[in-house]
């Protein structure tokens, strides 16, 4: 990690904290880490055997009328698996978003890549399985199946858009050094650019906080600042992005969906007319939002014509409060109790075990996520500012942690939760 440090970057103290981690393991070293992983390769080859055997996804359809017995084994046996998978793949990718430059996360990252691809490959043989299997029928026979009734007839559904066995078998392979690795190289060269800004140097991620900044000049120049990086490294970023794209568009068109758009919003959960309803909705309220942003521009001095300068998008007005984490903790928990006790219960919780990593730091991914990692337990990245928006950031991603904890008795077929939804809740 770079031992560059400014003002404008603040130091992880007790006030802006660190994840901890060790309720999963101690570190990326720890010999139970290890064991899990060998438990997690030994399970996958068991599976993978196992389909072979029952010819799980193979070109020709089963020898013999697919049972309950049959259904209720590779459920029980995907969501084992999937389980020690989330933990593992959590763990070690918790170090890396943290710090891009640690060289024993990204090793210990990339021992587990190949299994997680194999994983994969078993996943959507049981999807191409799944259209030889009378899910609703056999709901009848097993509890088991009825409660995973959703997850395997949208599996049903998506098998009709799959390639043969072997070209998906190909592609999650060739994932591993195409628009996979392309995905990684974007998230790690972009976290460890650092610029220039009045003479200090910054992680992007605290340049994208001066956004927030009372000092006008100091929210232009890191909004120019962040463009001329971005500018500057267009070649590995755009090249990047390029193949995380065309790799998906190619896929596409292969597995014969209409188009990108449609598999979206297959993945969501979602038809076209909500879709187009919500855009209707979107559209109909862009006047009052450029009303607003029209009397913000004015109260910060700036011509009507030209309006409001992007670098003033987030810039504060009237007499709103610096904030510090801890105010902010204690504003949250405030007034998630006047919703639900639960809530407010559970923000808590997650305060005094520390699952939030909060100080932006040089290799820090920018932004914000909320991640399951085990039973009711997520973590929480953001790269916190003393804004009221660093406020909403993390109140939001506790609401995602919250909507992790109702979920924790549900198995990890039943998890599986589309953007739309998690968003809304």
């Amino acid at each position: 990690m770079s031992n560059t440090t400014t003002a404008s970057v603040p130091a992880k103290t007790a006030d802006l904290p660190s994840w901890d981690l060790t309720p999963f393991f101690e570190n990326l070293d720890d010999p139970a880490l290890d064991t899990a992983i060998s438990a997690f390769r030994a399970d996958v080859a068991a599976l993978q055997s196992h389909f072979e055997t029952h010819s799980i996804g193979t070109p020709e359809p089963p020898q013999h009328e697919v049972t309950a017995t049959d259904v209720e084994y590779v459920v029980k046996a995907l969501n084992k698996v999937a389980a020690s998978m989330v933990v593992i793949r959590a763990f070690i990718n918790s170090y890396i978003t943290v710090d891009s430059r640690n060289e024993r996360a990204q090793q210990r990252m990339s021992e587990l890549e190949p299994l997680l691809t194999q994983f994969a490959t078993l996943n959507t043989r049981v999807t191409a399985w799944m259209q030889h299997v009378p899910v609703d029928s056999l709901t009848e026979d097993s509890e088991l199946i009825a409660e995973h009734r959703f997850a395997l007839n949208t599996m049903n559904t998506e098998a009709s858009k799959l390639m043969s066995p072997a070209e998906e078998a190909l592609a999650a392979q060739l994932a591993e050094t195409g628009g996979s690795a392309w995905a990684k190289l974007h998230g790690n060269f972009t976290s460890q650019i650092e610029v220039q800004v009045q003479g200090d140097t910054l992680p992007m991620s605290a340049v994208r906080n001066l956004a927030f900044e009372r000092d006008a000049s100091l929210r232009k120049a890191g909004y120019d600042a962040e463009l001329a990086a971005w500018k500057h490294h267009e070649l590995v970023i755009a090249s990047a992005m390029n193949s995380v794209k065309g790799e998906a568009s190619l896929l596409n068109r292969k597995r014969g969906w209409g188009g990108l758009l449609d598999e979206s919003l297959f993945r969501a959960n979602m038809d076209r007319e909500a879709l187009d309803a919500m855009l209707d909705a979107a559209r109909d309220a862009f006047p009052v939002f450029r009303r607003y942003l029209r009397a913000k521009a004015r109260m910060l001095g700036h011509e009507a014509e030209s309006g409001l300068p992007f670098y003033d998008l987030f810039a504060p007005v009237g007499q709103s409060a610096d904030w510090t984490y801890t105010e902010a903790a204690q504003f949250i928990e405030r007034h998630f109790r006047g919703y639900s006790a639960k809530l407010a219960d559970f923000a808590v919780r997650s305060f005094e075990e520390n699952w939030i990593d909060a100080a932006p730091a040089p290799g820090k991914r920018d932004g914000a996520f909320c991640m399951s990692v085990r039973d009711d337990q997520s973590r929480i990245l953001m790269n916190f500012k003393p804004a009221f928006g660093s406020v909403a950031t993390l109140a939001h991603e506790l609401g995602h942690g919250y909507h992790n904890l109702c979920l924790a008795s549900r198995t990890m077929l039943q998890r599986t939760t589309p953007m739309t939804l998690a968003e809304t809740a």
